[in-house]
C-alpha cells in the first residue's frame, strides 16, 4: 500500500471511530442506565393513620418534576386538595381544606424534565373509625411506566451504532486496486 492509501485509510478508521465515540457519548448523555422515574417518599406515608388530616400532602421523587398533578379526596369522593400543585426540586406538594375522617385517596401524574412520567394513588386514614368509604384504587403505576429506558434496550441500541459504523466504514472505503506484477 503507498503512502497516500496508507493515510487515507487511516483517515477513515479514525473518521469512523470519532463517528462511533461521538454515537455514545451522545446516548450517554441522553440519561443514566436504569434511572427510572419513581416515588422516593411521601408526607403522609401511603395507608398511614392520623388523628387529623394535613394541611399539606407532599410527594418526594428521584427526578425533578417539570410538570406534576396532584390531587387529595375524602371519603366521599370530594376533591379536599386546594390551590395550585407546588414543585420545589423533587418534591411536589399540594395544601389539603378540612374534611372528614376515613380514607383519604391521592393521586398524582408527573412528567419530569429527563423524560418519562409516572402516575399513580396513595391512600391514608384520618381519625380512630376503620377506613370508610370506597376501597383503595389500584396502583396505576405499577408494572407501568413511559419512555423507559431498561439496560438490555439501550445496549442493543449501542450494537446497532456500532454494527451501522462498520458497515458505512466499509461501504464507503475504497476497493484495493491490484498492480500487474
Amino acid at each position: 500500500m503507498s503512502g497516500a492509501a496508507a493515510a487515507g485509510h487511516h483517515r477513515r478508521l479514525l473518521a469512523a471511530g470519532v463517528l462511533v465515540l461521538a454515537t455514545l457519548v451522545i446516548v450517554a448523555l441522553r440519561g443514566g442506565i436504569g434511572d427510572e422515574p419513581r416515588l422516593t417518599g411521601m408526607d403522609p406515608p401511603d395507608g398511614a393513620r392520623l388523628d387529623a388530616i394535613p394541611t399539606v400532602v407532599t410527594l418526594d421523587f428521584a427526578d425533578d418534576p417539570q410538570l406534576a398533578h396532584l390531587v387529595v379526596e375524602d371519603p366521599a369522593g370530594r376533591t379536599v386538595s386546594s390551590g395550585d400543585t407546588r414543585v420545589d426540586g423533587a418534591r411536589v406538594a399540594v395544601p389539603v381544606q378540612a374534611g372528614s375522617e376515613g380514607l383519604y385517596q391521592v393521586g398524582y401524574h408527573v412528567t419530569f424534565a429527563r423524560g418519562g412520567e409516572l402516575a399513580g394513588t396513595t391512600s391514608f386514614t384520618v381519625g380512630t373509625a376503620a377506613a370508610a368509604g370506597r376501597p383503595a384504587a389500584p396502583d396505576a403505576a405499577a408494572g407501568h411506566t413511559h419512555a423507559g429506558k431498561d439496560p438490555l434496550s439501550l445496549v442493543l441500541l449501542a450494537v446497532d451504532l456500532l454494527l451501522t459504523a462498520v458497515l458505512l466504514f466499509l461501504l464507503l472505503r475504497r476497493p484495493r486496486t491490484r498492480t500487474p506484477r
